[in-house]
């Protein structure tokens, strides 16, 4: 009889079914029940916009800072990793923006692509640790979770219509559209996962039990990249399936993380307090205000769009020459940038013995 591998749940396997593993597919489902209204427009509802970009997308990054400069003893050895690397990151960034402000977006766009991608690839690790695979079947799985990304980044690229941007208009490189190349890259979509599915099943057959979890990733991520980039072409979809998809799953790893922790240490501290009593409410309102005032002043600086939503910075509206943005976007785009590169060492380091994150 095929029963579930019950031993692969890194916490909590409520919160991790809510969190992590069902998000994509709820998206998704979310979009048949829309209004056509959604799929055509240029331009969100301004509550929408809010929730998305600014509460999940940027709130997501400063869930960050829950694994860094909260947590003392990590900070206290490993300083020359969490002061040096902003310094590094700032300077590189200015020059990059002093050249050209579109190399500095494209930069930053593809490193954004590369931090998506291996985040799905962190859960797939995670979830398949305790498996007793071949070095084969590992290498199947690593296809198909880059697969079943970089492919439809690969579409997106010549298909020369897309309606959405990661972050501006050209910050991706475009080609001629190529029906030859988009064909050929939803067919190998299919075929990685059509690969994927047959291996997993000789696995299943001959251990007599299925891991949920790592198929929910593949699956989940599958249709999230698909419907998101190759199927609509809607800024809208591109936008939800994007940021919610990538952001909610991260602050539940996060949130995951400081719980176990909590439970682990004996000390009082304010990451005990966060994880403490009104929990929830106390690791979600910073992360929600640190992004709601960065996103002030990207508005005020530099965007110019959304003034409704940060009335009061609208004093600070102005327009600025290009040398003083040299600095400012740069600066702006520090936490974010921080993130994507800091995300690679956190759930490496090793704290002290209670710390679970080495198996990522």
């Amino acid at each position: 009889m095929i029963r579930p591998q019950e031993h692969n749940w890194i916490g909590n396997s409520k919160v991790e079914v809510i969190g992590i593993l069902s998000v994509s597919f709820l998206c998704c489902l979310a979009l048949f029940f829309l209004p056509n209204y959604f799929f055509e427009t240029d331009f969100f509802p301004e509550q929408i916009w809010l929730f998305l970009v600014v509460f999940v997308d940027v709130g997501h990054v400063y869930s960050t800072i829950y694994r860094t400069y909260i947590d003392k003893q990590l900070v206290s050895k490993h300083q020359n990793l969490f002061f040096g690397l902003p310094v590094l990151l700032f300077a590189l960034s200015v020059l990059l923006h002093s050249i050209s402000s579109i190399l500095f977006w494209r930069c930053l766009a593809y490193f954004a692509v590369y931090h998506f991608i291996r985040q799905q690839y962190g859960f797939l690790r995670i979830y398949s640790r305790k498996n007793t695979y071949s070095k084969f079947k590992h290498y199947i799985d690593s296809v198909t979770i880059y697969g079943v990304t970089i492919l439809p980044i690969i579409y997106w690229h010549f298909s020369g219509n897309r309606k959405f941007n990661w972050f501006l208009k050209n910050d991706f490189f475009q080609f001629s559209t190529n029906e030859w190349i988009l064909n050929s890259t939803i067919l190998l979509i299919f075929l990685v996962l059509i690969i994927y599915f047959i291996s997993e099943g000789f696995e299943v057959f001959k251990s007599q039990q299925i891991n949920y979890q790592k198929n929910a990733i593949v699956i989940g991520t599958a249709l999230s990249w698909f419907i998101g980039i190759v199927y609509y072409n809607s800024d809208f979809v591109f936008t939800l399936l994007n940021v919610v998809c990538h952001g909610v799953p991260y602050m539940t790893l996060v949130w995951i993380h400081g719980k176990k922790t909590h439970v682990v240490s004996n000390e009082t501290n304010v990451l005990n307090l966060i994880y403490g009593k009104f929990s929830m409410l106390l690791f979600l309102l910073p992360i929600v205000f640190f992004a709601y005032i960065e996103e002030s002043f990207w508005d005020a600086f530099v965007w110019h769009e959304h003034n409704t939503s940060f009335i009061i910075f609208d004093s600070f509206n102005v327009s600025l020459s290009k040398n003083v943005l040299n600095i400012i976007v740069p600066l702006l785009a520090l936490p974010q940038l921080f993130h994507y590169v800091i995300d690679g060492f956190i759930w490496k380091i090793k704290v002290d013995k209670f710390n679970w994150t080495n198996i990522l």
